[in-house]
């Protein structure tokens, strides 16, 4: 989905989880708005988010962030474990902790 409307049509036939297409064309602050009026919906943010992106867009309110191209490359790869582990700039593993945590 990529407009208000939409959401609000997915809100009314019950779903929650909803596909935000194309996420780098509808931009960053596009999560921020779209959160405040649909608090319940949880937004999949999916084409052009990479690893340098990811957490610009769970900043924003998204819930997921969908990757594809990134998973060919190798340093984006270790970039997005350390997201996914909650220490995007390596520290954690340099001190000794990093739990896996959710990226928000």
């Amino acid at each position: 989905m990529a407009t208000p409307s939409e959401a609000q049509q997915a809100v009314r036939h019950g779903l929650t989880w909803l596909k935000a297409f194309p996420a780098t064309a509808l931009g960053v602050d596009w999560f921020s708005a779209v959160r405040g009026p649909f608090p319940e919906v949880k937004l999949v943010a999916t084409g052009g988010v990479n690893a340098h992106n990811a957490r610009d867009y769970f900043a924003a309110g998204a819930r997921v962030a969908a990757v594809g191209s990134a998973l060919s490359d190798p340093g984006q790869i270790e970039l997005l474990g350390r997201i996914l582990h909650g220490d995007p700039d390596g520290t954690a593993a340099a001190s000794g902790a990093g739990d896996a945590v959710s990226p928000q």
